[in-house]
């Protein structure tokens, strides 16, 4: 490369990348390990958001960078509360994207987003080898340039070294005549000391691996760069979608501005299919009238909780299908005055499933009142809210004859807006909370309430496992609860040990004097066995 500007090397850019880099991995290995994993981790999503906020950002993107950058400090916020599995990754998502809008601009569609983030997934971790190679390269073909990168910064510690070794000395003769210049030497070759002793400990391929990945993966984010998508240029067409007229056995024509075969009966096959489907539809919607709502007594064999769970994730399944379907029946040609039956029709269809994910809500509150609430429930529950949208969008992009596209969009922004407000709640004590509280218990082995399973969702259902310590019938069962209790009490306590393992919740969780009693008003729980 002929310029200084066009590599990686010639500018301080690339300086502050390494340096960066370096921070982030000294961050990491001084927050993360061999220590507990809480706050920090907010902690250190904050400071990759500051090494962004660093770098150039293009003018055109400054103000959709604004508010990347402010959801970003948001999902820091909520690691800091609490660093649960959804949060890590909605907050990894959303650090990608910051960075490749601040690099690469912003763009409304959809497919490049797709195609950006899978490009990054994909050749992101090659980008430091990629700049290696330039650096090395554009320093051979400009040998009285300088350095850059790495090696700026390697010179830049260099330069230090003999004024460092020559204050030592004047710090030895200092030793000698002062004693606290003494202690402070002692000490600092005490701890220097100790810190060889502690060489070893750094060659541990556990941390030399945390540190390589680290610098990767920042290298990656601040030295992002994916393509756009380029539209091909549309062939010359004199009078798209206006098709010479079809001859008896003559194949369907073929449009070169859309590249796709049209039978000239699409709307008709679009038709019978929507009445098809609506007949079906209401035959689904006419048994669950029956048999969830109206209280028939169901075939001989067939139980309750059995039917209610049989039809609660399959009814999903059928409602995203439906939405594919009209996705792909329905594009812009459907505007026109002769889709208007069919309009009609995948309208009262689109209604069809929005009731059968209703139904399918329904089925699953069912379940939980016969066994229990657990996290594939609940986030069946927030699924299905999110298919239902999604169904009405459909309604509303045939409606204002919007695109693929912009419903694409409006589906995406509604499931990260859901996903976003997921990472702040408390998920699994809400769980807790709704098992100890209104499910009643199912024996499975002395289990009572899936008090096991209370146990296995963490330190959040300590409330729970508190009440049901004072409000279960037997005192086997109450002396069950108060163990599981104690035992994430010890968990608490141990990740409180460490500063680097605080968090607001398990603060909120500590162990201490103080005991949850009953709530007014609650009966107590008695098993099945007890009557």
């Amino acid at each position: 490369m002929a310029s200084g500007r066009s590599t990686i090397s010639a500018g301080r850019g690339s300086t502050f990348v390494f340096a960066a880099a370096l921070a982030l991995v000294a961050a990491a290995d001084f927050l993360f390990y061999r220590h507990a994993f809480g706050w920090t981790a907010g902690l250190f999503a904050a400071a990759v958001l500051l090494a962004l906020l660093l770098r150039p950002i293009r003018r055109r993107s400054r103000r959709a960078a604004g508010w990347l950058a402010l959801a970003v400090f948001g999902l820091a916020l909520a690691l800091a509360e609490e660093p649960t599995p959804l949060a890590i990754s909605v907050a990894s998502i959303a650090i990608v994207i910051l960075a490749i809008s601040r690099r690469d601009g912003w763009t409304g569609s959809s497919l490049a987003w797709l195609v950006r983030l899978g490009r990054f997934l994909l050749a992101g971790w090659m980008r430091i080898f990629s700049d290696a190679a330039v650096s090395l390269r554009w320093a051979r073909r400009h040998p009285a340039a300088g350095m850059g990168g790495p090696a700026a910064v390697a010179w830049g510690i260099g330069k230090w070294v003999i004024p460092l070794l020559l204050g030592g000395v004047f710090v030895g003769l200092f030793a000698l005549a002062n004693p606290v210049v003494e202690d402070f030497v002692s000490r600092a070759f005490n701890w220097m000391w100790f810190k060889l002793g502690e060489l070893p400990d750094l060659l541990d391929p556990a941390r030399i691996a945390l540190w390589a990945v680290i610098f990767v993966a920042s290298w990656s984010l601040l030295r992002v760069r994916t393509r756009r998508l380029r539209r091909a240029p549309r062939p010359p067409y004199s009078r798209p979608g206006h098709l010479p007229p079809r001859l008896p056995g003559q194949l369907p024509p073929f449009d070169p501005a859309s590249r796709t075969v049209i039978p000239v009966d699409h709307h008709a096959l679009v038709e019978r299919c929507l009445i098809v489907f609506n007949v079906i539809f209401a035959m689904e919607s006419v048994l669950d009238v029956f048999y969830l709502y109206g209280g028939r007594h169901l075939p001989h064999g067939l139980t309750f909780k059995e039917y209610a769970h049989r039809g609660a994730y399959p009814l999903i399944a059928t409602a995203l299908l439906a939405a594919v379907f009209v996705l792909v029946a329905f594009r812009r040609e459907c505007n026109s005055p002769s889709w208007r039956n069919a309009r009609l029709l995948v309208y009262a269809w689109i209604a069809q499933n929005v009731l059968l994910a209703f139904s399918a809500g329904w089925r699953l509150m069912l379940l939980v009142n016969a066994s229990n609430l657990t996290r594939l429930r609940l986030a069946t529950a927030i699924w299905l809210v999110l298919v239902a949208l999604g169904l009405l969008t459909i309604i509303w992009r045939i409606v204002t004859h919007r695109d693929n596209a912009a419903l694409l969009r409006v589906n995406i922004a509604m499931t990260a807006a859901v996903l976003y407000a997921c990472c702040f709640a408390n998920l699994d004590g809400f769980i807790a909370n709704y098992n100890a509280d209104h499910c009643m218990e199912v024996a499975r082995n002395g289990d009572v309430l899936g008090l096991t399973y209370l146990r296995d969702l963490g330190i959040e259902s300590i409330p729970a496992l508190d009440r049901l310590s004072h409000t279960l019938d037997t005192p086997q069962r109450r002396a069950m609860a108060a163990e599981f209790a104690a035992e994430l009490r010890v968990q608490v306590a141990d990740d409180l040990a460490d500063w680097r393992g605080w968090t607001w919740r398990r603060w909120r969780l500590r162990p201490g004097p103080r005991v949850d009693r009953p709530r007014p008003g609650r009966p107590v729980l008695k098993s099945a066995a007890s009557g």
